[in-house]
């Protein structure tokens, strides 16, 4: 093998890369099946791919693929948020024929060309956690915890439930509810606007809309939370389907999050009027506690009771999702990541 260029990848490589993810990353993945997926998840409106390419050059000028880094800026759904907060998605390299060190160049490439204060990665695996932890990465495992409907009580078919579990909702508050977000109500969308840019890592209305309200395969909820009558943040979810039952699956929260202790009862009439077993939420940086006390349970503290995590296909298994995050500036920050930062909530 020659020389290995390191570069971005533009849009005269999109074939080769869907190639390349097809013979070295997962035969017949979701990418190389639909790539209209592929092109929303790395090309940026302005026709930037955010993706890293490894390129060989033999001694004829032959040049082939032998790497890819994937990677979602804020930037991809707003531009005004542009490249300060990454995540790392799609990272292969060819172990046959690439000299060591090739992966590790693409990413200090993101590094030099973007000077990001915060990259993360959601969905890493155990062999490449010693890697992370080794290049100053913090690395764990986001939590998972879920709010079950006592209408399905003993019925449920989604989750296994051991019938020792007792989901009480004697004692939820009410002191929270969730309201649709109305597009057309101006002052309604600048407070969101705030709620997201100050949230941490920043967001914004646009992010939200392009990512969730705009998504061409998913119907997120995205609603305004009200904590004793005042907006404090954005919760998103969309259901999940097992034959005729379904979950609700919370994949981002944006703001403050000191109402989740005070939550039980608006989840409780979202699970009901979706009809749904359950409401789910897996993310890392928020208080377990205060989830507990709304209601919600974990398969970490009752031994049998099982939360699935993939649904295509289904997987009755508890499974979990580990994450590595570094801040490159003092002034950086992520209080909390959840399962749509990076790629986890995507058609598969």
């Amino acid at each position: 093998m020659g020389r290995t260029n390191i570069r971005l990848a533009t849009d005269k490589d999109e074939s080769e890369v869907i190639a390349f993810i097809d013979a070295y990353w997962k035969k017949n993945h979701i990418f190389v099946r639909e790539p209209e997926v592929f092109s929303w998840q790395y090309r940026n409106n302005d026709g930037r791919w955010n993706i890293i390419i490894a390129e060989s050059q033999d001694g004829n000028e032959e040049k082939s693929i032998v790497g890819i880094l994937g990677f979602i800026p804020m930037g991809h759904y707003d531009k005004n948020l542009g490249d300060d907060c990454i995540f790392l998605a799609v990272w292969k390299v060819r172990d046959d024929i690439c000299p060591p060190g090739v992966g590790l160049q693409m990413l200090k490439h993101i590094k030099k060309t973007f000077s990001p204060s915060f990259i993360g990665a959601i969905g890493i695996s155990d062999m490449v956690k010693p890697i992370y932890r080794a290049l100053g990465y913090t690395t764990g495992r986001l939590d998972q915890l879920a709010f079950f409907n006592p209408s399905f009580s003993e019925n449920y078919k989604i989750a296994t439930v051991p019938d020792n579990i007792l989901c009480s909702t004697e004692t939820l508050s009410d002191a929270v509810n969730f309201s649709r977000i109305d597009e057309e109500d101006i002052d309604l969308i600048k407070k969101v606007d705030d709620i997201a840019l100050e949230s941490s890592p920043k967001k914004s209305f646009n992010y939200i809309k392009n990512r969730y309200l705009k998504h061409p395969w998913y119907n997120y909820k995205v609603k305004v939370v009200i904590f004793n009558n005042s907006r404090t943040a954005i919760i998103v979810w969309r259901e999940v389907e097992l034959g005729n039952r379904k979950a609700l699956r919370v994949v981002d929260i944006i703001g403050e999050r000191e109402w989740l202790e005070h939550s039980g009862s608006a989840f409780l009439e979202e699970t009901k009027a979706a009809e749904a077993e359950y409401i789910e939420i897996m993310a890392s940086g928020i208080n377990l506690d205060a989830l507990k006390s709304a209601g919600f349970i974990s398969a970490e503290d009752y031994e049998g009771l099982i939360i699935p995590n993939y649904f295509s296909p289904y997987v009755n298994e508890n499974i979990e999702i580990s994450y590595a995050y570094k801040l490159f500036q003092s002034s950086g920050s992520c209080s909390a990541f959840f399962r749509a930062d990076s790629d986890q909530d995507r058609p598969n």
